[in-house]
This record gives C-alpha cells, structure tokens and sequence, in this order.
C-alpha cells in the first residue's frame, strides 16, 4: 500500500487468513512527506522491497477523496522511477473518505470528471482500477468492500499471467535472501557440528576417566598377583630346601608330602604366571586405547 502522505516512516508487515488463503500486506510510508530525509525514505523502500520479495501481486495506491497534493503526485513519479514502468500493471486506486461523496450525493465518477488532470492521468495509466472505501462504514460494508477489492486484485493477477510483479531490484533483493539463508542454515549446520564435536569430547573424556580407573585397578591386581607369585615361590623354595636338609633322615611318606605340596605350588606358580600373562595384555590393550582417548 502507497501513500503520499506518511501516518508513520517505518515500513509494516501484517498477514492474516481470509477463508484458506493467507494475504500479506507491506504498508509503505509516504514516499516523499517532506518531514522525512530522503535517505530515510530510499532506506524504508529497500525494507519494502526485503518484505515483499519476490514481488507484489498488487501495489494499492491509496489517495484521499477531495485532494489529490503535489506530494501524492511525486509519490506516484517517484515509485515507478524506483520500481520501473512495468509496475503500472500492478497498481490499483484505493479511493478513501467515500462517506464524503456520500454527503453530497456524488458518486465517484462524477467526482472524477471534475477532478484534477494529474488525478484523472493517473487513473487512467491504472486502467480505471480502482475502489472507493468509505470510513464511516458499518463491520458489513467494510467485509463487502473487502471482498470486492480481493476480487478486483484477483482479476489484475490474472489479466497479468497469475505472476508477481518482479523487477531488477526484486531480483537482486531474492539473491541477497538466498545468500542469507545458506549462510543461516551454514550456521546452523556449524552449531550443530560444534555441539556434536563437544559431544564427542566429552565422551572421550569420560572414556578415557574409565580407562584409566581401571588401569589402575589392573595395576593394583597385577602387583597383588607378583606378590603372591612371589611368596608362592618362596614357600617352594623353603621346602625344597627341607627336602634337600632331611634327606635320609625323613620316611618315605613325608618325602612323598614334600613332593606333592612343591609339585602344587608349582602349578600354582604357573596359574599365576599365565593370569599375569592375560592381565599384561589387557593392561596394553587398555594402555593403546586410552592413548587413541589422548590423540
């Protein structure tokens, strides 16, 4: 929607659902309110454009019944001059203050006969598109003009092949959008791979705190295993040492006694020997494992 005179300076977005069909509307400010810098107003045109990429279906000049000012003659220049020529499909008069017509009995035609040549020009490069609306209306006429209106727009989009209004700025405003929405989803996908990464370290982390409490554990079984290795052999030791002292002076049942504890705490010996052997390997195993945790 364009004005030639501003209520506000900001450019606004409001959608809303009529039926099963969402409507979007930017309202814009007046393109040349001689309270606003320029640069204020070209700033607020690109938001304008930003907010309706890829393009309008439908530019509603809106032009206050009883005036038609300088500043809504330069708004209407000063728009095609932004948007180009080609935009005059899309635009479509919104007449307000028709409640004043009313009031002395005036339809709009015979209001446009007497008007103004710019206002008469401007209507007829619009092709006679327009709609009056009258501010004093009940709820009912407002719905009724609103439904006349969407209609009316309905037949301009057809009359245009069903497409929005697309221009050399809505083109480059569609790749800045594209631009930024890979860039989002870029860091999105970022954000997800950071949490991911700290996911995985703290795993690690937590890996590697079991590994090496149970390499410590094994280190811990492991001397426990050679001390008993240790003291078995000493045991061994001691009576072969008594058998070897008592030769000849002991029967033959306690030689055989002798025999048989050194033959068991051999045996013992080796069991040990080999669950050292398997606690070894472990213990390496672990030890490569908790090394890869470290890299």
């Amino acid at each position: 929607m364009v004005s030639g005179s501003s209520v506000t300076v900001n450019c606004s977005r409001g959608e809303s659902y009529r039926g099963n069909r969402l409507l979007l509307v930017a309202d814009t400010p007046g393109l040349f309110d001689t309270n606003h810098l320029n640069y204020e107003i070209t700033s607020e045109i690109s938001k304008c454009i930003g907010m309706t990429s890829p393009g309008p279906h439908a530019v509603l000049l809106v032009i206050a019944i009883g005036r038609y000012t300088k500043e809504e003659q330069d708004t209407v220049k000063h728009f095609i001059k932004h948007f180009g020529h080609d935009v005059i499909r899309y635009m479509m008069i919104v007449f307000t203050r028709e409640d004043s017509l009313k009031q002395g009995n005036k339809t709009i035609e015979e209001f446009l006969e007497t008007a103004p040549s710019e206002l008469k020009k401007i209507v007829h490069i619009c092709e006679n598109r327009y709609i009056c609306v009258d501010n004093l209306a009940n709820e009912s006429e407002k719905e009724r003009k609103v439904d006349e209106l969407i209609t009316n727009i309905d037949d301009m989009v057809a009359q245009n092949g069903g497409k929005c209004y697309i221009n050399e700025m809505y083109t480059a405003a569609e790749e800045v959008l594209t631009r930024r929405m890979q860039h989002k989803k870029m860091e999105l996908s970022l954000n997800n791979m950071s949490s991911e990464v700290e996911q995985g370290i703290l795993a690690l982390t937590d890996e590697k705190s079991k590994l090496e409490e149970t390499m410590t554990k094994m280190q811990l079984e492991k001397d426990n295993s050679e001390k008993e290795k240790n003291t078995l052999r000493m045991k061994m030791v001691r009576l072969q040492q008594q058998k070897e002292i008592s030769q000849g002076e002991i029967d033959e049942e306690m030689n055989r006694q002798l025999t048989v504890k050194i033959a068991e705490l051999r045996k013992s010996e080796f069991r040990l020997s080999q669950q050292l052997q398997r606690e070894e390997r472990k213990r390496l195993l672990m030890l490569s494992e908790l090394e890869k945790a470290n890299y």
